[in-house]
């Protein structure tokens, strides 16, 4: 299904509808730069920052002569089955840097840049500060498409219900050469690829940061059929300003995480499928995209 706009119904009087309001979509979606990300000196817009280092401005040195990001858990190279350790490293697959070809940062003087390759892993992992299970959580990132064939994602990870939950993805948005994909974990505890409701997008514009902001907000627990607590968080993603994800209107809940722990950007799957525009998998990640700008904060 290719979506491509429409209206959203926001809770008038709230704190969701007032953030909701005050990023209504321009007439075009994914077109643009939008409106833009919008920081502080300490990363954290109108509110609390919850992620260290997130303009990755700090580097420490890896090797091969590449700096990684400070603060940030990173991952880049061969890993072991089922504990995830890196077995092998390859330090070029996750860099800081200040320059790559055309690409300046979005903002200040340095960016992140993640060259993800079958068979490998290519990511960093930013933990926030306290675990956010009550409230609010905003999560912003500034995503520059490389040239050529890729695949990588941002997604909102934490912590389960329950051990019978499959994995601990809240929500995950897959950036392709083939277009966009966006996956709320919904619908049932072991719901295979962590999905439950899928919806496609055009590809992000070439040639310039895009503006990613995700706005979580917990809502009134359910249970399941077993009598278990189900937590449930309302649900908002915009991209270049314009809205492609609202609860409120699309009437999806994310459900079975009880906490929001960390953010997750790049490529973890080792798997040699790329599986690009599939919801069932979450594909091997192939080819450069570059971030910045990756600021969390409670409203």
């Amino acid at each position: 299904m290719d979506v491509h706009g429409g209206g959203f119904r926001a809770a008038r009087g709230t704190w969701w509808g007032l953030l909701l309001a005050a990023l209504i979509p321009p007439a075009l979606l994914l077109a643009g730069c939008g409106a833009g990300l919008v920081g502080s000196a300490d990363g954290a817009p109108g509110g609390s920052g919850l992620v260290a280092n997130p303009d990755f401005e700090d580097a420490v040195a890896d090797g091969g002569g590449t700096l990684d990001p400070a603060g940030w858990q990173v991952g880049e190279g061969l890993a072991e089955k089922g504990t995830g350790n890196i077995v092998e490293e390859h330090p070029e697959l996750v860099q800081v840097t200040e320059a790559d070809g055309g690409v300046r940062p979005y903002r200040g003087r340095r960016f992140l840049k993640v060259d993800a390759r079958l068979y490998l892993k290519s990511h960093v992992k930013g933990y926030y500060a306290r675990p956010v299970a009550t409230g609010g959580l905003v999560q912003e990132v500034a995503v520059y498409p490389g040239v050529g064939s890729y695949l990588q994602q941002v997604e909102i990870r934490g912590r389960p219900d329950f051990r019978e939950v499959e994995g601990n993805e809240i929500f995950h948005l897959r950036f392709t050469d083939e277009g966009t994909l966006l996956r709320v974990r919904t619908g049932r505890p072991d719901y295979p690829g962590q999905y439950g409701f899928w919806k496609t997008y055009s590809r992000l514009p070439d040639g310039q940061w895009n503006t990613i902001r995700i706005a979580l907000r917990k809502a009134q627990a359910t249970t399941d059929g077993q009598g278990r607590t189900v937590s449930q968080w309302k649900l908002a993603v915009f991209v270049n300003g314009a809205v492609i994800f609202d609860t409120d209107r699309d009437g999806v809940y994310a459900q079975y995480i009880h906490a929001a722990e960390f953010v997750f950007i790049g490529d973890e799957t080792m798997s040699g499928t790329p599986r690009k525009m599939d919801p069932r998998f979450t594909g091997d990640g192939v080819g450069v995209v570059y971030y910045d700008a990756a600021y969390a904060y409670t409203p």
